[in-house]
């Protein structure tokens, strides 16, 4: 009874080892993979519309100003496909360090006995995205909306800086 005993206890710690593919449970990652993915439907949406502004250009009457439209639709489609094609690799790379990131960090962790993926870290990556994704234009009126308060004066007169 002993030895099935002490079996059993041998192999419960024994299960205890490291996960070998750790950055599955990263929700940094993942949220990097899903970006990376939005950035590729993004590419082959403006793909499209350069395709059809292109065609709108070539079939655009001669002095009449749509050519000069089109070719302002045109080259702003090119460079929102340029950005989306850095924001791309950016992407691409910023998953592979936090790959390798996220190996390292979860076997520190594992060897501490600790919980991994820290919450702390994944909040702290939250909020610099949103202060990323904020617009980067102050408006009295939209800081005014977001607090709550009335955009008017007691007067009744708004003042707008």
């Amino acid at each position: 009874m002993r030895i099935i005993l002490v079996l059993f206890v041998f192999l419960l710690s024994a299960c205890n080892r490291p996960d070998p593919n750790p950055e599955l449970r990263d929700p940094i990652l993942t949220d990097l993979k899903a970006k990376l993915s939005a950035t590729d439907a993004t590419i082959e949406a403006e793909e499209k519309l350069i395709a059809e502004f292109e065609a709108a250009l070539k079939g655009a009457a001669p002095q009449t100003g749509q050519a000069k439209i089109a070719r302002k639709r045109l080259s702003g489609a090119v460079e929102r496909k340029n950005r989306a094609q850095q924001m791309k690799q950016f992407y691409m790379v910023r998953i592979e360090s936090r790959t390798e990131e996220a190996k390292r960090e979860y076997l520190k962790a594992f060897e501490a006995q600790a919980d991994w993926p820290s919450p702390e870290e994944y909040e702290n990556y939250k909020a610099q995205d949103a202060l990323l994704a904020a617009p980067k234009t102050w408006s009295v009126k939209e800081r005014m909306k977001s607090q709550g308060a009335s955009s008017g004066t007691a007067s009744g007169s708004s003042v707008d800086h």
